[in-house]
């Protein structure tokens, strides 16, 4: 590869194969705010989906707000995929939801902190890759944190 000394706008792969450097410059550009944008939408949508978990878990919710009908949570996880780990956690936060607004008063034993902290992990893991195979260690606190679906 050489360098036209005279114009910096062109580099000369061989005699017949130029590639222009504004242009080549105007496609990384274009690229990298491309991604910026993808990653700040993922980010904004983390965010959202986090908030709405912890609002389950936090808020005492009018009767119109939570769902009469238990929703399936799994006790522990035979299909480990991010996507089937949130789906559960999400609606483990709706049955807990429903018995606060229930009972008013939070099931014995629930950890709210644990239980964030755990959907936190893997709904970071879900944004990257929503197949993606969670860890031993996930899927142990999800079995531990799952157990309060039986006093539900």
């Amino acid at each position: 590869m050489q360098c036209d000394v005279l114009s910096l706008t062109d580099f000369s792969i061989s005699k017949d194969r130029k590639i222009d450097v504004c242009k080549l410059y105007a496609i990384l550009t274009d690229i990298a705010r491309t991604y910026e944008e993808t990653t700040n939408k993922v980010n904004r949508e983390g965010e959202r989906l986090m908030l709405e978990f912890k609002e389950k878990l936090r808020v005492t919710p009018l009767p119109e707000q939570w769902n009469t009908q238990s929703q399936k949570v799994a006790s522990y996880l035979v299909n480990t995929t991010a996507e089937n780990a949130k789906m559960n956690l999400e609606h483990l936060a709706t049955n807990i939801q429903r018995y606060i607004g229930e009972n008013k008063k939070e099931p014995f034993g629930l950890n709210t902190e644990a239980l964030c902290d755990l959907y936190g992990k893997v709904l970071n893991l879900y944004l990257s890759d929503k197949n993606a195979k969670i860890s031993d260690e996930l899927k142990n606190d999800y079995k531990r944190l799952a157990a309060i679906q039986g006093s539900l």
